[in-house]
This record gives C-alpha cells, structure tokens and sequence, in this order.
C-alpha cells in the first residue's frame, strides 16, 4: 500500500501537478478557462466520489475500509484524467482547455485533503498547507476549486516517504 499506491501513485501525482502549476503558471493556481464535455463529465464523477465518501464515513454505513477506498478511487480517475488531458496540454489552441483541466486537478487535490481529514488527519493537513488552504475541519459538501491564485507547493513536500529496514525493526511483530 506505501510504495504502491501513497508513493507510487498519490505523490508522484501530486509532485507532477506541482511542477506544472510551478512551471505554467508560476507556482499559482489558475482560473479555469474553456470546458469541454470530458471536463464536466470529470466534475461530474468527482461529486459521485464525494457522495461515496461522505457515506462510508456516516454513523450508519461507517466503513474507514470504504473510506480508503473512495480516496484510492478519486487519486484513480484523476490519474486517467490527467493522462488524457495531457495529450493536448502544450498545445497552444487548446490552453483554454488546458487550464481548467489544471483547476481541476487542483479541485481534486483540495477534495483529496479535505476527504482524507478523518482517516488520514495528518497527510490531509499537510495536503491542505501546500494549497494556501488552512487545515480541514468543515466537510466538503461539493467539489470546490482552488481559489485562482492562491500559491501551491506541491512539487517541494514530500507527503510519504519509503520506510527502511531500521523503521520496520521499530514495527511491532504480529
């Protein structure tokens, strides 16, 4: 689950999402511009996930398990979403579409801190200072963008790190 998913994926997403605000737009979250049907389809499935989440987390289907797994979905779709928006993100007639595709990314990574508040409090609250955001305490009850420029340093945090040989002999035995 660390190397594969919290590092493979989640922070290698996160580090590249950084670097691209960084190198496109100076470190600052973009306005969003054009939106395409694949943009509001994508909006879309995150208001599904969020609505997924926040009942794995209610009293009467409580489920941290299900609540893993609603994050693990979310970091999965906007993987896929990047990578197809990415094909046409240095194309100059296609910047519009390009920057709300980078809003949205960062609307993912605001839902992603403040959804993983109850299960993963300290991840979510560092998640949340690298996007000028304070830490989470209210509920999401709709997936919201970044402010448009407000600063996001992604690229330099590290959120997980490997574990080595000395921080397993440290684990307790079962």
């Amino acid at each position: 689950m660390l190397h594969d998913v919290l590092i493979g994926t989640r922070r290698k997403w996160l580090t590249d999402l950084g670097e691209r605000v960084a190198k496109r737009y100076n470190g600052t979250a973009p306005d969003a511009g054009n939106w395409t049907p694949e943009h509001s389809a994508f909006l879309g499935r995150l208001g599904s996930r969020l609505a997924a989440l926040t009942g794995s987390l209610r009293p009467d289907g409580f489920s941290l398990r299900q609540a893993a797994a609603e994050l693990d979905g979310i970091v999965q779709d906007v993987v896929r979403f990047t990578t197809a928006e990415g094909l046409v993100e240095d194309t100059d007639d296609w910047h519009g579409e390009s920057r709300t595709a980078l809003a949205l990314e960062l609307a993912v990574a605001r839902l992603l801190a403040s959804g993983a508040a109850p299960v993963m409090p300290r991840f979510a609250g560092r998640l949340s200072a690298t996007l000028d955001l304070p830490e989470p305490t209210a509920w999401l009850r709709t997936v919201e963008p970044l402010t448009p420029g407000s600063k996001v340093r992604l690229s330099s945090t590290v959120f997980f790190r490997p574990t080595t040989s000395t921080d397993d002999a440290r684990l307790p035995r079962t």
